[in-house]
């Protein structure tokens, strides 16, 4: 369209690939408190948790990035993903971060990633595990539009988007919630008076 522009997302955004600290050390891993995301878990939207931690140590000497919250999160490996984090976490080296800048709001990103999935699908290479690479994310395409244009898009949009993070943090809260009285419940340690 009229004054709309194209530029490489390299060109726009900083872009980061995770990475594993070594399973063998296991103060890597042993009482970790920083979440440490696998490619799987972007299949969740948002992403309010991670299955496994790791501590500082294993951060600083992995290639991992410890990525803050709202962070637009792409799956590389098997099947393409895209989702929010609402959490400050690392990644492994099947997931490119990529961070917004002030001109963007996540939920234009995600959604024009997820719409984007298609074409990075045809990209994939491998015999026994599909895959794209980080430098396609970089090249990657990405559509300016004109700024009245993405302020409209945004003012409308970046609310639901918010909302539906808030939710799945509420819905975390509540579950854990859940997951610590619902035992004492079950063995008489609490009652419920009605």
């Amino acid at each position: 369209p009229v004054e709309w522009k194209v530029k490489a997302v390299k060109d726009l955004f900083k872009t980061y690939l995770g990475g594993t600290p070594s399973r063998n050390i296991y103060r890597y891993w042993n009482d970790g408190n920083i979440s440490w995301l696998n490619s799987g878990e972007i299949a969740n939207f948002p992403i309010v948790t991670s299955a496994e931690r790791i501590t500082q140590e294993g951060v600083e000497n992995s290639a991992t990035y410890l990525l803050p919250k709202n962070t637009v999160m792409i799956s590389i490996t098997g099947n393409i993903r895209v989702s929010i984090s609402a959490i400050n976490a690392c990644t492994n080296q099947s997931v490119v971060g990529i961070i917004r800048n002030s001109d963007f709001s996540n939920s234009y990103l995600y959604f024009y990633f997820k719409n984007y999935i298609p074409q990075f699908e045809a990209l994939m290479t491998g015999a026994v595990q599909k895959h794209i690479n980080k430098d396609i994310i970089d090249m990657t395409p990405f559509l300016l539009p004109k700024e009245s244009i993405l302020y409209s898009y945004q003012q409308q949009i970046d609310p639901i988007v918010e909302k539906i993070i808030n939710n799945g943090l509420e819905n975390k809260a509540l579950q854990q919630l859940r997951d610590f009285l619902l035992p004492m419940l079950m063995n008489g340690q609490i009652s419920i008076k009605g």
